[in-house]
């Protein structure tokens, strides 16, 4: 299903990152890889992905700048086109963003790069110490031209922001210049056994003041699901799911019709 132009996604993502933590009261928190990760396991993923026709290499970070779950690699069939891979020390991520995008199709791509992953990995998917496993969708709202930010979230979410009538009511208090700036929560689920993040943050959207909303399925140890192909599919379906059920409690549903399609329903 092609997306329209009013589709307010800006960009999906699957994102594997894996790495053995290290525990140490005395440093930040730092990850064990083998020999395999930095010296075996990007060229073999570069010469499978090439082999799927994604010859577009591009390195967003300068080279030999190699920090775990740091994005080294980039792939695409040509250049500027989507879906595309990217892949770093512990990391691997499949993207798509409006243009193009359709929920079976960037399926199939996520598990074809895990495909790719598992062949290129001298570990394999099920020899990597998961760290966690997310698929994250990025949506974009530009205000109106009249819209202040509390409108917005008052009218187009059912999500709220409002400090106590007490507060407001302090004499030098000027209410009408309220302007949230961010509204964030997580809760757990247990199918997929997963957290669910909700961010929502002042950004510019188009040269627009707006609103970016990350909705976030994240599953980490002990969690994850089993990293094999097959579970791997299970998980994104249910993934999947719950992030449809977001979209479509968390934006009111007047805003939600003017997107002329139903959101996320197959795609």
């Amino acid at each position: 299903m092609p997306s329209l132009p009013n589709a307010p996604l800006i960009e999906t993502i699957f994102e594997l990152r894996w790495g053995q933590p290290i525990e140490s009261a005395e440093q930040p928190a730092s990850f064990a890889f083998s020999e395999d990760d930095s010296e075996v396991f990007m060229g073999e993923f570069r010469r499978g992905a090439r082999g799927k026709g994604f010859t577009t290499v591009e390195r967003p970070n300068p080279p030999g700048l190699s920090f775990p779950h740091l994005v080294t690699h980039r792939f695409r069939r040509a250049p500027d086109t989507w879906p595309c891979y990217q892949i770093g020390l512990g990391l691997f991520t499949a993207n798509q963003v409006n243009d193009g995008y359709d929920w079976s199709e960037f399926k199939s791509v996520i598990l074809d790069g895990l495909a790719l992953l598992d062949q290129g990995h001298p570990s394999g998917l099920m020899g990597l110490p998961p760290f966690w496993v997310e698929l994250r969708y990025r949506d974009g709202f530009p205000l109106a031209s009249t819209e202040t930010p509390a409108d917005f979230i008052a009218n187009k979410l059912t999500m709220s922001v409002q400090p106590p009538s007490e507060f407001l009511a302090y004499q030098t208090i000027e209410q009408a210049t309220l302007a949230p700036t961010r509204v964030s929560f997580e809760i757990d689920m247990t199918a997929p056994p997963a957290t669910i993040i909700v961010d929502l943050m002042k950004a510019q959207i188009q040269n627009k003041p707006g609103f970016v909303m990350d909705t976030i399925v994240r599953s980490a140890p002990p969690r994850c699901p089993q990293l094999e192909v097959g579970a791997l599919s299970t998980w994104l379906d249910a993934a999947h799911g719950l992030q449809k059920h977001a979209f479509e409690t968390l934006i009111a549903p007047e805003f939600a019709a003017s997107f002329q399609r139903r959101v996320r329903e197959g795609n």
